[in-house]
This record gives C-alpha cells, sequence and structure tokens, in this order.
C-alpha cells in the first residue's frame, strides 16, 4: 500500500510522534522513509550552515534519521529551503509520495495560528493521504 512515506520534521515533540509513527507504517509496510526539513532562511548563503538556537537544522534532521536506522528502516533526509508549507507541498507532489506524515503542532506554533497550520494546508491540499498526528 505505501511505498514512499514522506515525513515533515522540525524536531518539535509533534514532529517526533510523527517520525516514530511514519517509522511504523515504514517497517509494516516495507517502505522507504523520507524525512524532509523545510527552512526558511531567504538571507543565508545556500553554503553556510544552517543554525537555530545553538544547534544545526542539520543535526535534528540526522537525529531523526538515526532513530530510523535503529528501527532498520531505510531511510533518506532532504533539507529543503524556502516557505515552509509551499516548499513541502511541492516537495511532495514532485515527488509523488504515497502519504505524507505531519504533526499537529510545529516549533512556531504561533506563527502558524496565525497563518493557517502546515498540516491544515498539507491535508487540504495533496492528493496523496496525509497523517496529521496530534
Amino acid at each position: 500500500m505505501f511505498q514512499r512515506v514522506l515525513v515533515a520534521y522540525d524536531g518539535s515533540a509533534h514532529a517526533v510522534k510523527a517520525l516514530k509513527i511514519a517509522i511504523d507504517l515504514c517497517k509494516k509496510y516495507g517502505a522507504l522513509l523520507n524525512v524532509a526539513m523545510a527552512v526558511n532562511l531567504p538571507d543565508m548563503p545556500a553554503g553556510d550552515e544552517l543554525r537555530r538556537e545553538g544547534t544545526s537544522y542539520q543535526g535534528e534532521l540526522e537525529r531523526a534519521a538515526e532513530i530510523a536506522r535503529k528501527e532498520n528502516v531505510p531511510v533518506v533526509t532532504h533539507m529543503l529551503r524556502g516557505g515552509v508549507t509551499d516548499t513541502l507541498y511541492r516537495f511532495a507532489v514532485d515527488n509523488k509520495f504515497d502519504l505524507v506524515v505531519v504533526g499537529a503542532r510545529g516549533r512556531h506554533a504561533v506563527k502558524r495560528f496565525l497563518l493557517g497550520s502546515v498540516s491544515a494546508h498539507l491535508a487540504a491540499d495533496l492528493d496523496c493521504p496525509v497523517m496529521v498526528v496530534k
């Protein structure tokens, strides 16, 4: 049923829970897990290390991949640049995932409250199934 699963990841508690559910589904279906993090840093040159609050975005993405590897789930990580909602949407469409798993809330909950949540936009706009994890 599911061969290519995408989980949107930002390191938040909801994203970690979504990651664990996506790993479980990948184990059940023998699917490839794709973990994507979208970062909107338009003024930063592409070669600079992406950092937030003393930790690197790439490090968080690698920690997510390590969780999957410990469960023997094949995993590919993707660091995406651009507005979170639009970038994740375009990435999901372009790569024709069978399932997208996303946490109900991420790191920037106040901003999303004002602009609309990433999970709500993906669930409404994508043609593939979207699992929103609370």
